[in-house]
């Protein structure tokens, strides 16, 4: 790869992204690479193109590639002729990522369920608690599964 420049801008970019990353449970560096191969001129990157880009070292990019991969939102793919292996964000990244933490909401309707079968049945206070939870989750749940089926 031609050697490509990011203005201030871009890499204010990188470590907002990376902020944002964190808050959803996920290292900050997988954030910073994840936004670097999507604001990036060249279809995909080797971890020798985002050491320079991020001024990370390659262990940490190689860590952080795993990690991606290993929850599909990376792809590493083989280039004829080159010697490194290259990656880039996979065709469905952003449906992924939002039914990942969709299924997160799923995980609350069920808890809630589960605290309304185990309450004791004369526990008017824990019935009225685990009841809202478990409409305000049920709602979610359908709403955010029929959106993605939009997708």
């Amino acid at each position: 790869m031609e050697k490509e420049n990011f203005d201030q801008d871009k890499k204010y970019y990188f470590e907002e992204f990376g902020m944002l990353i964190e808050k959803s449970g996920m290292p900050r560096m997988a954030g910073r690479i994840l936004a670097l191969l999507l604001i990036s001129e060249e279809p995909h990157l080797s971890i020798g193109d985002m050491t320079e880009a991020l001024g990370a070292s390659k262990g940490s990019i190689s860590t952080m590639l795993r990690l991606l991969m290993q929850i599909g939102l990376v792809e590493k793919i083989v280039i004829p002729g080159k010697r490194r292996d290259h990656y880039c964000v996979d065709g469905k990244l952003w449906p992924k990522l939002i039914y990942d933490r969709l299924l997160v909401v799923s995980e609350y309707k069920k808890l809630a369920e589960k605290g309304l079968s185990i309450i004791d049945k004369d526990n008017a206070q824990a019935k009225k608690n685990l009841e809202q939870f478990y409409h305000a989750f049920s709602f979610f749940d359908k709403v955010f599964m029929d959106c993605l089926k939009q997708l």
